[in-house]
């Protein structure tokens, strides 16, 4: 162990995740400004979901294909991250395809079966 090391606030969502998802070996966390404004189409606050279709990029994304609506769970954002393991475990209960949720007005988290591919799904 390394003096003065601690874990991150984020332990308890990574652990979620690769409880419900074991072959993901990496999960990243940003505060994406993109992100957040993808959270905030919806005006009213109250979607659990942003589905994306028709864009090139979607090929990048798990086994989807052009025509095919990408769904990415919303969850509302909480005052500490560990508050969050709860709603981002029901997401992905509800969304089995899903292979990142969204935080209103905070960011992302992504997974992957590498960083590498983790990395990838943060970019799409």
């Amino acid at each position: 162990r390394t003096p003065g090391m601690r874990l991150s606030a984020c332990t308890p969502l990574w652990y979620v995740v690769y409880r419900h998802r074991p072959s993901a070996r990496a999960v990243i966390h940003t505060h994406s400004m993109y992100a957040c404004l993808a959270t905030l189409f919806d005006t009213e606050e109250e979607s659990d979901c942003l589905r994306i279709t028709h864009l090139e990029m979607l090929k990048g994304v798990g086994h989807h294909g052009y025509d095919d609506v990408l769904e990415v769970p919303i969850i509302d954002n909480r005052p500490t991250e560990d508050l969050l393991a709860g709603q981002l475990e029901e997401a992905i209960q509800k969304y089995p395809k899903c292979n990142a949720v969204l935080v209103r007005r905070h960011g992302i988290y992504a997974w992957g079966d590498s960083w590498e591919q983790a990395k990838t799904q943060c970019e799409r």
